[in-house]
C-alpha cells in the first residue's frame, strides 16, 4: 500500500509538490557550513596614496580565488572614502581592532606588500 501511494504522488506534479511542501514542513533541511576557499592577499597601508601601487601589484598576480584585503593603519576617517572609490576591494582598520580588542580572522592570508616580488608569492599558490 506504501509504495502504491508513493509511485501515485510521484506520477502526479501537483501531488508531489504538496507531498515535498508538508515533508518539508515536518523535516527541515539540515544547515551547512558555508566554506570559503579563496586566497586572501592581504597588503597593510598607512598613506591611501599606495592604492594605486598595490592595485597593480595585485593584477599582475591575480588568480581565480584571490580577493583583495587591504588592512589600513591610521587613516580612520578615510575608510569611507576608500570604500566608495575601490569597490570589491575588502578593508579593515587596525585601529579599530586594537581598540577593542577584537580577533581579526582572515582565513587563507598572504600577507605582502608591493615591493615583494612575484615570484615569492606566487610559489604559494
Amino acid at each position: 500500500m506504501k509504495n502504491f501511494v508513493i509511485r501515485l504522488v510521484k506520477d502526479h506534479p501537483a501531488l508531489y509538490r504538496g507531498a515535498r511542501k508538508v515533508y518539508r514542513t515536518f523535516q527541515p533541511a539540515a544547515p551547512t557550513v558555508y566554506r570559503n576557499h579563496d586566497l586572501c592577499i592581504t597588503y597593510m597601508i598607512e598613506d591611501t596614496q599606495k592604492m594605486p601601487h598595490i592595485l597593480a601589484h595585485y593584477n599582475s598576480l591575480r588568480r581565480e580565488n584571490t580577493r583583495l584585503v587591504v588592512l589600513v593603519k591610521g587613516n580612520v576617517l578615510k575608510m569611507h572614502a576608500l570604500f566608495r572609490e575601490y569597490p570589491g576591494v575588502i578593508f579593515y582598520s587596525l585601529d579599530y581592532y586594537r581598540r577593542y580588542q577584537k580577533k581579526m580572522y582572515i582565513k587563507n592570508m598572504i600577507l605582502t606588500d608591493d615591493r615583494q616580488s612575484l615570484q615569492d608569492i606566487i610559489e604559494l599558490f
